[in-house]
């Protein structure tokens, strides 16, 4: 184990530490939520599982700074997660929590300009129904 980790966190080191982030096609913005817990790794997983069904809790991520703001430009959900073992065994495990934009554009538009906004808009393919 990480002997500074250790003495910083007073002999009680958390089990796990959350990590959220946004998914690579989805605006590249800093999100709320990163923390460390105690909480068996199993357990947290299925937390994820009926978060993610039913919607709730770490279902959402927001915008840093916009905690549950109830503005589209702000929202993330939860899409995937991955899990990351400690090679030097001071965490359980290391839990990415991957968000997407509920709406890029108004992401984009809000938290980087009406220009960088309409270049999504060029850049999205056009779906037509014939």
């Amino acid at each position: 184990m990480n002997s500074k980790l250790y003495f910083a966190w007073d002999g009680k080191v958390p089990n796990l530490q959350i990590i959220c982030v946004p998914m690579p096609n989805t605006p590249n913005l800093p999100l709320a939520g990163t923390s460390f817990i105690r909480k068996p790794l199993d357990d947290f997983i299925e937390e994820l599982n009926c978060n993610l069904k039913e919607q709730m809790d770490l279902y959402y991520s927001y915008v840093l700074d916009h905690y549950q703001s109830d503005e589209e430009a702000d929202i993330y959900t939860l899409q995937t997660w991955q899990v990351c073992t400690s090679n030097d065994g001071t965490y359980e495990g290391i839990v990415l929590l991957y968000y997407a934009a509920i709406n890029p554009y108004l992401t984009i538009k809000k938290h980087m300009g009406a220009d960088l906004a309409e270049e999504y808009l060029q850049r999205i393919p056009a779906y037509t129904f014939d």
